[in-house]
This record gives C-alpha cells, sequence and structure tokens, in this order.
C-alpha cells in the first residue's frame, strides 16, 4: 500500500512560517519602491524637459486629425448632387390601420396621410404654415366671410383626360 498523505493534506505542507512570509513581503516591497524610484522618479526631470516638445507634437496631430475631418466632409458635400429619380416607386411608410381611403371619413393619422398622397384639394398649407394654391388658382372671401369664391387653373383633368370643372368640386 502507498503511505503517502491525501493529496489536501500535502497541499498545506510546503507552507512556510509568517515570519518568512513577513520577510518576503518586505524584500518585494523595497524591490519595487527601488524600481519606482530608479524608473519613474529619478527620470522625472526628462519627462519635464521634453513636456513642451511632446504637446506640441499632440496639438499637431489633434490639428491634423481635425483638418482631416473638415476636409474629407467638405469634399464629401461637393461630390454628392441630390437630383430626382426619372422613374420608380415611391413608398412611404406610416405605422396604423387604413379604414378608410375616403378624405371625408379621413380621422386617425394614417388616413389623413393617405388621403393627402392620394387626392388634391383647392388649397394646401406651404412648409411655413400658410395657404397656398392647389387645384386653386385664386380665391376670395366676401366681406361678411360666409362666401368664398374659388378660381380653378384651366389645365386640370382627371386621369383618363377628361377636363375637372367646377361641377366636379
Amino acid at each position: 500500500m502507498n503511505n503517502e498523505p491525501p493529496k489536501q493534506k500535502r497541499r498545506f505542507e510546503g507552507l512556510r512560517s509568517s515570519k518568512h512570509v513577513q520577510r518576503r513581503l518586505k524584500k518585494i516591497e523595497s524591490a519595487t519602491l527601488r524600481h519606482a524610484h530608479k524608473f519613474i522618479f529619478q527620470r522625472w526631470k526628462n519627462v519635464q524637459e521634453v513636456r513642451r516638445h511632446a504637446l506640441a507634437w499632440l496639438m499637431l496631430v489633434g490639428v491634423l486629425i481635425g483638418s482631416l475631418v473638415l476636409q474629407s466632409a467638405a469634399i464629401q458635400r461637393s461630390y454628392q448632387v441630390v437630383t430626382a429619380a426619372e422613374s420608380g416607386t415611391y413608398a412611404e411608410g406610416v405605422l396604423g390601420q387604413l379604414d378608410s381611403l375616403n378624405p371625408i371619413f379621413a380621422t386617425t393619422h394614417p388616413e389623413r396621410s393617405a388621403s393627402k398622397l392620394l387626392f388634391s384639394g383647392l388649397l394646401s398649407y406651404d412648409a411655413s404654415g400658410a395657404l397656398k394654391t392647389d387645384l386653386a388658382e385664386s380665391w376670395q372671401v366676401s366681406e361678411d366671410g360666409r362666401q368664398y369664391t374659388v378660381v380653378l387653373k384651366d389645365d386640370l383633368k382627371w386621369q383618363d383626360g377628361a377636363p375637372i370643372t367646377s361641377k366636379d368640386v
């Protein structure tokens, strides 16, 4: 039979006394301090002497990177031209359910958006929120504000080519 102690007990046999560990720690600490003193504190003068040059180089690199970013942004804009597509399919997405495409019954945001895309009105709003003509050429409001006179544009046609008249509106 094997007379060796179990492995668990063998692990703790090699431990040294706490005095030995304390002495070893003191040696490591003093070696670390000597190393730090030699390579950090004694060379601090060198760092102070080259600090101005190092900062100048860092600033130069920063200026070069900044100018590179600005130049690439300027060049990118000069090579891009926004043009309309000659043909294709227009797709627009709006979240929500469409219950009716009739502009009279449009109550939800998706229904109103679809109505604006599908149907033209007499007037519409520009980007600043002011009224502008769409199918109308001009309009007048009576003095009492109860009667509107709208003149339609002359070249209005239905999709089949038939002219749009005031009776259609």
